[in-house]
């Protein structure tokens, strides 16, 4: 962005007596999903409100924090919750949470609300190998990298309304009363040819 992107309207003076420029286009009004402007006042989408009482996909509230306290408080290793698993099933034959940990990472992997899916993909050393000496174990080790796609994490983020009225939708440009320049966050920040005044 350079300068001339931005228009000469600015919003009010703020009480700190801040100029701020946005930019014409890039303005953060609310769209559709295939990006259109929605009229100035419509609500929001619906959010899908879930109920307070719904561990699904485990069968109840205590399963819900036995696997969370298992899986992120303590970070059990899978070998010590196939053991645990094996000493609850003795001691609960009726059935038990989890069958070991492949059940239990299965049914974590299931839960819908605010999970994004795994994705993962192997990498290698593909360069020249020394021809002296010992071969570093980087070097002819296949790595796995794992990830999220990062267009679904915006988009969550950008979809909870828990994050409602406290997020910069445009670009801008934020002045003080002498007319310096200020930088803040990323929204306030210098692109490419957009250098400061």
């Amino acid at each position: 962005m350079s300068p001339s992107d931005f228009g000469n309207d600015s919003e009010p003076p703020s009480p700190k007596n801040l100029r701020v420029d946005q930019h014409p286009i890039i303005d953060g009004t609310p769209c559709d999903i295939n990006g259109n402007d929605l009229p100035a006042g419509s609500p929001p989408p619906i959010h899908d409100n879930h109920s307070t009482n719904d561990y699904f996909p485990f069968r109840s509230r205590g399963e819900f924090e036995f696997a969370d306290f298992l899986y992120r408080d303590i970070q059990m290793s899978a070998g010590k919750v196939d053991r645990l698993a094996d000493i609850l099933a003795a001691m609960y034959q009726d059935n038990p949470a989890f069958a070991n940990h492949k059940d239990l990472y299965a049914t974590i992997d299931t839960i819908q609300q605010g999970e994004i899916p795994w994705s993962a993909f192997a990498v290698t050393y593909d360069g020249p190998l020394p021809t002296s000496g010992v071969v570093p174990p980087w070097m002819t080790t296949e790595f796995e990298v794992w990830f999220r796609n990062p267009l679904e994490l915006l988009e969550q983020q950008l979809g909870n309304p828990d994050f409602a009225g406290e997020t910069d939708y445009a670009p801008k440009r934020v002045f003080d009363k002498g007319n310096k320049r200020q930088y803040t966050d990323l929204m306030s920040g210098t692109g490419h040819g957009n250098r400061p005044t």
